[in-house]
């Protein structure tokens, strides 16, 4: 799952808020 993972932070970055559990 790195690929999950690497788009989890981004998105984690980007939105601190982010819907992707």
């Amino acid at each position: 799952m790195k690929y999950i993972n690497c788009v989890y932070n981004i998105n984690y970055k980007l939105k601190p808020h982010s819907h992707y559990k």
